[in-house]
């Protein structure tokens, strides 16, 4: 073991307009499920979370919210999951039901198994239409989603414009952007903008407390204290805007894309959606222990996942989903990615 992870273990012990139901026919899911969509307009809101990776508040509150699924455990016994993985004493695992061993893992099969029916209420802040660089135009919709459990975040939904008396019915591809970024720059940095020149959507969340030089760590320890993960927060946000696309009439059929701890992200999420995903992208895979990395414990640190990270990064056992590994970054292939998900999501 290195002198970096020893380190790390050594810091275990130190350290309002009025809402209306969608009232409209369902689109992928039945009703029951859509019913539970709040849909509000309020242009012009900002979002209270000015800096995401400071926004730490849910998460630390998380625990008494979710109180009667805590699993507790010491900092001692926290340090020493962590010694097992980093001398290897933990083997690998390929469980029959590895969906379920994932959302016990995570520790968020109660999030799961009621999302259907949890209201999601979903803000839209702004809605207007742009044109990109070369002329061609696209729909943006800033939209606030609010859960009971994980609180307020922000996502980017990028579309073709609508014409009038033709209804949209389009792919659309949630986005999971990586470490340090934010749905504005994923945007800018990874062609978000190329998707609706393409015929297709694309849904792009802002996920917080992603910065683990600036505090991840805080809400990690936090969280795996009481037996909870930071990952596992990001997995179901990413299910609840499966769920609000799910429930979109727009919305044809479904796609997934991650980048960097996005992928770490996707790589669960594919797995354990109750959604149809239709196709999906990733660009790198993690043994979800992260024990060599010289920033305190971030959201890939999951000593319960651990066991399972072998069989997780095997995508041959994903029954049924087309999945596209490319260059971390997309390097050289974002048009080859834009046709992966134009072919798999239009027929």
């Amino acid at each position: 073991m290195n002198s970096v992870t020893t380190s790390r273990i050594s810091k275990i012990f130190t350290a309002s307009i009025l809402a209306v139901t969608f009232l409209r026919p369902p689109g992928l899911l039945g009703q029951l499920s859509c019913n539970s969509i709040t849909q509000q307009t309020s242009i012009g809101t900002a979002w209270d979370c000015t800096f995401p990776p400071f926004c730490i508040a849910d998460y630390d509150s998380f625990p008494d919210r979710a109180a009667t699924y805590r699993q507790p455990i010491t900092e001692l016994q926290l340090a020493l999951q962590i010694w097992d993985i980093a001398t290897g004493q933990v083997g690998q695992q390929n469980p029959k039901d590895l969906p379920g061993a994932i959302l016990n893992g995570l520790n968020i099969r109660f999030l799961v198994d009621g999302l259907g029916t949890r209201n999601t209420r979903v803000t839209t802040i702004s809605d207007a239409v742009y044109v990109d660089a070369t002329g061609s135009p696209y729909r943006q919709r800033e939209l606030l989603f609010t859960d009971a459990y994980v609180g307020t975040f922000k996502g980017i939904l990028l579309t073709p414009p609508t014409q009038v008396g033709v209804p949209a019915n389009y792919p659309v591809v949630l986005a999971l952007h990586g470490h340090g970024d934010t749905a504005e720059t994923y945007r800018d940095t990874y062609f978000g903008t190329e998707y609706p020149k393409n015929g297709l959507g694309i849904l792009i969340l802002t996920l917080r407390a992603m910065d683990p030089w600036l505090g991840e760590h805080i809400p990690w320890e936090q969280l795996i204290r009481n037996g909870f993960n930071l990952m596992g927060m990001r997995v179901y946000e990413a299910l609840i805007g499966l769920k609000y696309l799910s429930c979109n009439p727009e919305v044809k059929r479904l796609g997934l894309i991650g980048h960097s701890g996005g992928s770490s992200t996707g790589n669960l999420v594919v797995r354990v959606t109750p959604y149809p995903v239709a196709a999906y992208v990733s660009d790198y895979q993690i043994d979800y222990a992260k024990l060599d990395a010289p920033e305190p414990y971030h959201c890939e640190t999951i000593p319960r996942i651990y066991p399972y990270h072998v069989a997780i990064n095997n995508f041959a056992t994903v029954q049924g989903v087309p999945i596209y590994s490319v260059p971390y970054g997309y390097t050289g292939v974002s048009q080859n990615i834009l046709d992966f998900f134009a072919k798999n999501l239009n027929h």
